[in-house]
């Protein structure tokens, strides 16, 4: 999972859900991420324009 995502209640007034993942099953994991993901370093080198370097989480 991203840590470059939010909770699935974040900015809630009442602790629903403000975001849900396409899968349910991934709404729960939502914000719990401690590291990159592949996807999130790809990102960030693609934003950077660092394709030539490979960060790891």
């Amino acid at each position: 999972m991203s840590i470059m995502h939010y909770e699935s209640t974040e900015g809630s007034r009442n602790g629903r859900n403000t975001i849900e993942a396409k899968i349910q099953a991934f709404t729960k994991l939502m914000g719990k991420g401690n590291d990159f993901s592949m996807s999130d370093i790809n990102r960030i080198n693609r934003a950077y324009n660092c394709y030539n370097y490979l960060a790891y989480g």
